[in-house]
C-alpha cells in the first residue's frame, strides 16, 4: 500500500485528524490541531503534513513571493481547515518537485517552512527566486 498523501486522501487525513482532536479535546478541553498533526506526522511521515503557526507563516511568506493567494492562512491552523491545509501542501509540494525534479517529503516542506522562518524569508528550497 502506497501511505504518500495525495489530493484524493486528503478527506481520509482530515477525518483521521479531526478524531485525534476530538480526542484530545476531552482530554484537555483545547483544540489540538499542532499537536495532532505532529503526532500523526511522526507515526506516518509521508501522509500527515505538520501545521503549526511558524510552518502556516513560511506558507504565507512563500506564496506571497510568487504572488500567489494566501488569504485566511492564520485559519489554517483550526480543526475544521486542516482538510485546506493538506490540500495548500500538496499544491507546494507539486512546485517544489517540479522545480527540483525530484520527489519531496512532506517532512522536507516542513522543515523548508521552518528555514525560511528562521533566516527572516530568505533563501529557498527549490523555488524561483
Amino acid at each position: 500500500m502506497d501511505d504518500k498523501l495525495t489530493l484524493d486522501r486528503v478527506p481520509e487525513a482530515a477525518a483521521i485528524h479531526l478524531e485525534l482532536c476530538q480526542a484530545l479535546a476531552t482530554a484537555n478541553n483545547r483544540e489540538n490541531s499542532s499537536l495532532a498533526s505532529k503526532y500523526l506526522h511522526f507515526h506516518r511521515p509521508t501522509f500527515f503534513p505538520i501545521v503549526d503557526s511558524i510552518v502556516r507563516e513560511g506558507w504565507s511568506w512563500v506564496m506571497d513571493d510568487l504572488e500567489g493567494s494566501y488569504k485566511g492562512w492564520r485559519d489554517f491552523g483550526k480543526v475544521a481547515r486542516y482538510k485546506d491545509w493538506c490540500a495548500r501542501v500538496l499544491e507546494l509540494r507539486d512546485l517544489m518537485e517540479d522545480n527540483l525534479r525530484h520527489a519531496v517529503s512532506l517532512r522536507q516542506i516542513d522543515s523548508y517552512l521552518l528555514s525560511i522562518m528562521s533566516v527572516d524569508g530568505q533563501g529557498g528550497l527549490g523555488l524561483p527566486q
